[in-house]
């Protein structure tokens, strides 16, 4: 069967992803729509690639149906190319680039793949150019800060290049490749940076520094100067808090010494006191569609070169601090939802009320700015993260915040499991008396008390017997069955388990059954014990137990058809005393509903 298997692989006629038809498939596909050309053999190439898009290209049943498929993919793709970095503005070298591909790529045969927009550079650039696909020099090179048009050229000289980057298009094209935030060509925050800061940004190519200085952005505020280097980080992130004076920025940067008249200071055009006014006026929107409101205000609308996206203009409005409703944020693209988080929207007080609104993917993006941002998570957040990033997050938080974190958790398996893991935690478990009684709770909120145990490494041995060494052996049995998420795993580590359940007496089995939040998984351990328990009940403890009980209603699928008779049989006077002595009247009250009783 493997062997068959095997062949089916080899001829390509198991449908494997993303890689090129085999000559069975083509052959087929050829003959069946009549066409055997170049043209039509590069798109089947590409349906291989990209199977996503093309489905079974067995299925088709003409030329036109393959190449209506295509040309959909083709345009989608040149759309999304002019928006990455390598190609923005430039939609001629986009459509140079991806022909290249398409008329090349079955050359490589098992090696092709599609490539990606993230990793569009090493993934479709790299691969054209490494490989030779492009013969001629009729596209001109794309503009970027090595080779700057002439006009944004402000200032040059054998050491240094400066250059005036007065729209948020220019912004993107010098920066393409570097993490600021103003060069990105989605969630840009260029017209946040000139409307609310007043910041006028140049770019700067130091063709003799290597690192992180080699590129750098100077931002030239009303009252000073900030540096955003390659690192984008602590003073080096331009930022309108660290703002120095200009002796400062030739200190650090001496090939700029002298160079101050290059970076005059560009006060707020019309046009961006207009977007702003725009801006300030949507606080006063109240109704549900805020997409359909922002699409109408942004119609035509060009700020610093570059027509208003909604993922800009969400950002922008964000950045005043405004309250968005949950119909409103409903409303929102996923892709203008994505800007807003990116904003830092989610990290304010109403955002953070907010995020139930949001998929899990969105939901984990907050959670990693939060990190990013320093901001402790909550219990239900960590858990959202992958084991690996749960790990490194624990690892770097103190020991009374990890200690919090778990209770705030409520003893959730994977967070003690993460805990376990931590060098810093397992060290204060081995601290004494405090780390003793740590473990115990761990042991009796765990699901699995045996892989807890298992993770304490060396100190496995000294738990068990500590448990078993207690002149009072039977109580901390009973403490511990009572009180365990899995008492039928957690009674297996004391020595004197039988003997306990053999000796357990009526009183002490209803004072267990009181207590547990599993009593079905109780009975269980009770085996004979427990179905005698059951057979002999009577009203006076079916009363005691629905009373006394932390969870009423487990306890009544635990012992069946005896408590359902007693609970349907109960008169007006019997529910006033059951509801009147109830530990938890409300879930009472459900399960008299239940059973037909109008309370």
């Amino acid at each position: 069967m493997k062997g068959y298997i095997k062949k089916l692989l080899r001829e390509s006629l198991l449908l494997t992803e993303n890689s090129l038809y085999g000559r069975k498939i083509i052959d087929g596909v050829t003959k069946k729509i009549g066409d055997s050309s170049d043209d039509t053999l590069n798109k089947i190439a590409i349906a291989g690639l990209y199977r996503n898009v093309f489905g079974n290209v067995q299925q088709l049943k003409s030329k036109e149906q393959l190449d209506k498929v295509f040309d959909d993919w083709y345009n989608t793709t040149i759309e999304k190319m002019v928006k990455t970095s390598a190609f923005i503005d430039n939609k001629d070298l986009a459509t140079k680039y991806l022909d290249a591909y398409i008329e090349n790529i079955k050359t490589l045969g098992n090696n092709a793949r599609p490539f990606s927009f993230k990793k569009i550079e090493s993934g479709l650039v790299d691969l054209v150019n490494n490989n030779g696909w492009i013969k001629d020099n009729s596209i001109k090179k794309a503009n970027d800060i090595y080779n700057p048009k002439d006009d944004d050229i402000v200032y040059q000289d054998e050491n240094v290049i400066i250059l005036d980057t007065n729209t948020k298009a220019k912004c993107v094209m010098y920066g393409r490749g570097e993490s600021w935030c103003i060069t990105k060509p989605l969630l840009n925050y260029y017209n946040t940076y000139r409307i609310k800061y007043g910041a006028t940004p140049y770019f700067v190519l130091q063709k003799n520094v290597k690192g992180n200085e080699h590129k750098l952005v100077i931002m030239h505020y009303q009252n000073g100067y900030a540096i955003a280097d390659r690192s984008n980080t602590g003073d080096r992130a331009g930022s309108k808090s660290r703002v120095k004076p200009w002796s400062y920025v030739e200190q650090q940067i001496p090939n700029l010494k002298g160079l101050e008249k290059y970076f005059p200071y560009r006060g707020i055009t019309e046009d961006e006191k207009r977007y702003e006014e725009i801006l300030v006026r949507m606080k006063g929107y109240n109704g549900d569609n805020l997409q359909g409101y922002i699409d109408n205000e942004i119609r035509g609308l060009v700020i610093n070169g570059s027509q208003v996206t909604d993922v800009d203009f969400i950002r922008d409005f964000a950045a005043l601090g405004v309250n968005i409703l949950d119909n409103q944020l409903k409303s929102l693209r996923p892709e203008v939802v994505n800007s807003l988080i990116e904003s830092g929207y989610f990290l304010t007080e109403k955002g953070e009320s907010q995020t139930n609104i949001l998929n899990p993917k969105q939901q984990l993006r907050v959670i990693r700015i939060k990190i990013q941002n320093k901001i402790r998570l909550t219990g239900d957040e960590f858990l959202l993260l992958p084991e690996k990033e749960r790990n490194n997050y624990i690892s770097n938080l103190d020991l009374y915040t990890k200690k919090l974190l778990l209770r705030n958790s409520q003893y959730n398996e994977k967070f003690m499991y993460s805990l376990l893991r931590d060098e810093e935690y397992l060290k204060f478990l081995n601290s004494g008396l405090e780390g003793d009684m740590e473990i115990d709770r761990i042991l009796l909120n765990s699901e699995n008390p045996d892989k807890v145990l298992n993770m304490l490494g060396d100190k496995k041995d000294d738990v068990i017997d500590r448990l078993n060494n207690t002149q009072r052996i039977y109580e901390k049995i009973a403490a511990f069955i009572s009180n365990s998420k899995a008492p039928d795993k957690l009674l297996q580590l004391f020595d004197l388990k039988d003997e306990y359940l053999e000796d357990m007496t009526r009183g002490e089995i209803k004072r267990v059954l009181e207590k547990t939040k599993v009593p079905y998984k109780v009975i269980n351990v009770l085996g004979d014990k427990g179905k005698q328990f059951i057979s002999n009940l009577n009203s006076e403890v079916i009363e005691d137990l629905l009373t006394y009980s932390k969870e009423p209603e487990k306890v009544i699928d635990a012992l069946g058809d005896k408590v359902k008779q007693f609970i349907s049989n109960l008169d007006s006077k019997g529910i006033r005393f059951l509801l009147a002595l109830s530990k938890n009247s409300e879930k009472t009250k459900q399960i008299l509903r239940k059973y037909g009783h109008d309370v």
